[in-house]
């Protein structure tokens, strides 16, 4: 679950990165796939950092939800930015 401060994190924080995602994808807001790839870099290392500055889910079992959304945060941008 989620820290109760951090009660809209799934709410609103993930769908509004999924929405961007979508929006650069099928939108000409990047002329082409190379300014499109770092539009993606740029989101995916914005949306980590949040992660990591807000730790929003709970901290049982030694904070194992944060680490594995920080995991999958990091495959992410570094997939991203290895293309």
């Amino acid at each position: 679950g989620l820290e109760p401060d951090y009660w809209y994190w799934e709410l609103f924080v993930k769908r509004f990165d999924i929405i961007l995602v979508g929006i650069i994808s099928d939108t000409s807001l990047a002329p082409d796939s190379k300014a499109k790839m770092v539009l993606y870099v740029v989101l995916s290392l914005v949306f980590l950092m949040g992660q990591l500055v807000c730790s929003p889910f709970v901290d049982q079992n030694a904070g194992l939800a944060d680490r594995l959304e920080v995991a999958g945060l990091v495959i992410r941008f570094i997939t991203f930015a290895a293309t």
